[in-house]
């Protein structure tokens, strides 16, 4: 979203969208949808005004990410890890030696495979949606992770954002994946971080307010050194609990897309129909 940018209709249809995720290079945005059939992905591309949906049975998880090549998205299944093609053809693929994998992070810098919940790291190997995971390596867990909260691995895969109630009211933490050091990032309630490639910040959402934040960092050798916290103007978003992310921010990092209540009546609720919005008056 630019600077003078306007409140613009993304998908025009209302429905109970989740988590958007913008491709690799922005052009395509995928999101999870929840209908009759259950939790499923689809990717929308928003410059031609086009949907696809990608799974036509619930995904029963909510972690889902987008290969670093953008052909692919990869979801967990109850029995490992499956790719998507991201244009709809094809089949599921499961992804083998995933069979073990509870809860995930990708790492696209160097497309390695996180394992949130056993602490090993997996190289990606394979091509055109033909993957396996190579020999596993061990990292250091973060010491408040909830496996089955928002992730997000920095652009040069040396750190780990993600948000914890394990210290009593949720907050954004991040965590050396060398060393094992942790740092507190939000104070006063902080869930949904997304670390965007162009952008030298951190994105969360207060959970005192539903607003989204942004926090400046530093970094000195195997230290992480928080900076400020600001809040980013935004319309007021929807809410679908702590688990489902509601904004992304483009590769260029100058625009969002954010998922906001389709009525005040909506508004109101916890969980409820949202629009998808692409641009609204914001500075980043």
């Amino acid at each position: 979203l630019d600077a003078v940018g306007k409140l613009t209709p993304l998908v025009q249809k209302a429905g109970a969208y989740l988590r958007p995720r913008f491709s690799p290079d922005g052009s395509l945005l995928a999101f999870q949808v929840i209908d009759k059939s259950g939790l499923n992905v689809s990717v929308y591309d928003w410059r031609r005004g086009v949907m696809t949906r990608l799974t036509n049975r619930s995904s029963g998880d909510i972690a889902y990410s987008w290969h670093p090549k953008g052909e692919y998205i990869l979801l967990r299944r109850g029995d490992g890890l499956v790719a998507l093609r991201a244009d709809g053809g094809g089949v599921e693929t499961p992804i083998a030696g995933s069979k073990a994998i509870t809860a995930f992070a990708l790492s696209a810098a160097d497309e390695t495979i996180l394992d949130l919940t056993a602490g090993k790291k997996y190289r990606l190997h394979g091509a055109n949606g033909n993957y396996s995971l190579g020999e596993a390596q061990s990292f250091p867990l973060p010491p408040t992770l909830q496996p089955n909260q928002a992730t997000a691995v920095s652009p040069d895969g040396r750190w780990l954002c993600y948000s914890s109630g394990g210290v009593g009211a949720y907050e954004v933490f991040v965590h050396a994946l060398q060393g094992g050091g942790n740092w507190q990032i939000s104070s006063g309630g902080g869930i949904q971080p997304i670390w965007p490639r162009a952008a030298k910040e951190i994105y969360f959402r207060s959970s005192a307010d539903g607003s989204i934040l942004a926090a400046s960092y530093d970094t000195k050798g195997d230290s992480f050194v928080p900076g400020k916290v600001r809040v980013v103007p935004s319309p007021k978003l929807g809410g679908l609990g702590s688990l489902a992310g509601n904004f992304d921010i483009h590769p260029d990092g100058k625009r969002f897309a954010v998922m906001v209540p389709a009525s005040e009546k909506a508004a109101e609720r916890t969980f409820d129909t949202l629009k998808v919005l692409l641009n609204f008056d914001v500075e980043v």
